[in-house]
């Protein structure tokens, strides 16, 4: 919030402390959203782990878009996320425009706000940021991140109101939002209130389940939603694996 008060240029854009990019990165960002007449414009990432740097997006995929397919493909995985970081934004997107105090996830509190006060929105897949995965990142660690499932439910009111079309795929998001955290209760058993919070998110599940998009989930996460929404001990076994074999490569 204080660097977008003092800020000065006509674009700006945003990057996570412990990540990088390529050097060409804000250069392309630039040139498809001035080429388009765009408001956003957006690039793909890697993922950067101890051994090995990946790309897990769809590639080959150059689109221009307005903000309801934006918000959908957003919420759809293989695409884009709700992260600033792989983004180069008009500033005067920014009027009137703050981020949360005090909000973990304050990314997903302002992205829709930002994507409907857009015209146009361009996206090119090739991969220019390097969001790096560590063991001791905030994203990793103990702190449980319930502000993404607050941010979550806050964006499907929001979409709800204005753009129906993607409303499945914003509640697809909400729901693998509360996995997530229910991913961090079930690792660390000293969180006060930890199975009444583990209870309410399979039970928040199970209500929101008919209402998401899962043409688009994949074999392995609709796995992971009927193992969490009918068999959660296997669910919980098997995550538990799933997470030891994944910290072993950060």
């Amino acid at each position: 919030n204080t660097g977008l008060k003092v800020a000065r240029g006509a674009y700006v854009g945003f990057i996570d402390s412990d990540d990088y990019i390529e050097k060409d990165m804000y250069e392309i960002l630039y040139t498809n959203l001035k080429k388009e007449s765009a408001d956003i414009s957006i690039c793909s990432c890697y993922e950067v782990y101890k051994d090995r740097i990946t790309c897990t997006k769809k590639q080959g995929v150059y689109t221009v878009m307005m903000p309801e397919e934006t918000i959908m493909k957003m919420n759809s995985f293989g695409y884009f996320g709700v992260g600033l970081w792989d983004k180069l934004y008009k500033m005067e997107l920014f009027q009137n425009m703050e981020f949360p105090i005090g909000k973990k996830s304050e990314d997903w509190y302002v992205i829709y706000k930002l994507v409907d006060k857009a015209k146009r929105i361009v996206y090119e897949s090739v991969p220019k940021y390097y969001y790096r995965q560590r063991n001791d990142s905030l994203s990793h660690s103990v702190n449980i991140n319930f502000d993404s499932i607050k941010a979550s439910k806050e964006a499907i009111d929001f979409i709800k109101e204005i753009y129906p079309q993607a409303l499945k795929s914003a509640y697809t998001m909400y729901v693998f939002s509360n996995i997530g955290v229910y991913d961090k209760l079930l690792l660390y058993k000293h969180i006060p209130n930890r199975k009444i919070d583990m209870k309410k998110i399979r039970k928040e599940v199970k209500r929101v389940y008919p209402s998401i998009e899962k043409n688009n989930l994949g074999k392995l996460r609709y796995l992971q939603l009927q193992l969490m929404k009918n068999l959660p001990m296997v669910y919980n076994k098997i995550f538990k694996i799933y997470y030891n074999i994944k910290m072993l490569q950060l």
